[in-house]
Parts: C-alpha cells; sequence; structure tokens
C-alpha cells in the first residue's frame, strides 16, 4: 500500500513538472510574441485582421510621391468618424489600432454618387460611369449608416475603399484630407 502511494505521489510530481514546463514555454511564446510584435511594429509592418482589405502582413513605407488611385494607404480617421465607429463598435477604445488601412479609389476632381438600383439596391459610381461597387444602407446590426449622395473631391483629398461591402470607408464618411494619410502600404503577405 506504501509502495502505491509513492507511484501515485511521482506520478502527481511528474505532472506537476510537465506543467510547469507547459507554463514557462507559453510564458515564454508569449513574452517573444508581445516583444516581436512591438518590433515589427517599429520596423514599419502591419498585420490586418479587418477584411477591408486581404488578411496579411504589409509594409509600411513613407509617402515620397504623389499618391495615386490604387495606392493602399494607412491613416487616421478624424474625430467625428472614430467618435461614431467606437458608438457602432466598429473599433473599440481600447484597440491596439489606432489606424486604419484602405484603398485609394478616388483622387482631387473625382466625383462619386450612390444611385439606386433595381438590380442591386444602392452603387457607388464614379465620376458617374465606372461603377465600384454596393453601399450598404444598414450595416450587419441593422442599423441605419449614413452614406454620402454626392462628393467631388478637393486638393488633398480622397476617396478610401475597402474590398467589402461592410468596409466602413469613403462610402459612409466621406472624403480623407492627405494630412490623415500616414504612409503608404503594400502586402508582402497575404493569406
Amino acid at each position: 500500500m506504501g509502495r502505491r502511494i509513492l507511484q501515485k505521489m511521482e506520478g502527481f510530481q511528474k505532472f506537476k513538472r510537465s506543467n510547469l514546463i507547459f507554463f514557462i514555454k507559453l510564458f515564454t511564446i508569449l513574452i517573444f510574441l508581445f516583444t516581436g510584435l512591438q518590433f515589427f511594429q517599429k520596423k514599419g509592418y502591419i498585420i490586418n485582421i479587418s477584411k477591408s482589405l486581404p488578411l496579411g502582413i504589409y509594409k509600411t513605407y513613407e509617402i515620397k510621391e504623389e499618391l495615386k488611385i490604387g495606392d493602399i494607404v494607412v491613416f487616421i480617421p478624424n474625430k467625428k468618424n472614430k467618435e461614431f465607429m467606437i458608438e457602432r463598435g466598429y473599433l473599440k477604445e481600447k484597440d491596439l489600432a489606432k489606424t486604419l488601412m484602405k484603398k485609394i479609389a478616388g483622387i482631387e476632381k473625382d466625383v462619386f454618387t450612390v444611385e439606386k438600383s433595381e438590380l442591386f439596391g444602392l452603387v457607388l459610381k464614379k465620376n458617374n460611369k465606372e461603377e465600384l461597387g454596393s453601399v450598404s444602407s444598414q450595416d450587419r446590426r441593422f442599423r441605419n449608416l449614413p452614406y454620402i449622395n454626392y462628393l467631388k473631391l478637393k486638393k488633398d483629398e480622397y476617396f478610401l475603399i475597402g474590398e467589402s461591402i461592410f468596409s466602413y470607408d469613403s462610402r459612409y464618411f466621406g472624403a480623407v484630407k492627405r494630412e490623415e494619410i500616414l504612409y503608404k502600404a503594400k502586402p508582402i503577405f497575404v493569406f
């Protein structure tokens, strides 16, 4: 009987030791990830987890030349838009992300309109010709969304758009000013 108790105690010790090793490994990995992510961000990389653009790793660059249609940019939403996104739950106040990333769809003098289509509901048009996709009048929780009806871009204003109909972008908040745009970004690895 004493032998069984001794065997159980040894088994418990091994179990305790293996759990301790597991937690030490887990703790080490978490520290590595946390410091690695900070290093990663300081080197100008962004991990995109939103559905606005393909999921993946993007490298940011200083803007040295004129921004053009198709460029991916990182920007800080203005106070009004940020408050709206927090109120709706699109962003959390405590989120690490203070910036958004979208693709430029319009530059100075471009005109955007939202028109009704019998087949697709609301459709975004650029310069009364090119259809850029749908515009939703409600978000995923069936709350009404403000959307632009008409917008002509002025100097240093950009129309930014995501790839998802559920992307909260210039279809809803309008033009983004040049001073709100921080970097250009290019995908390095997309999932």
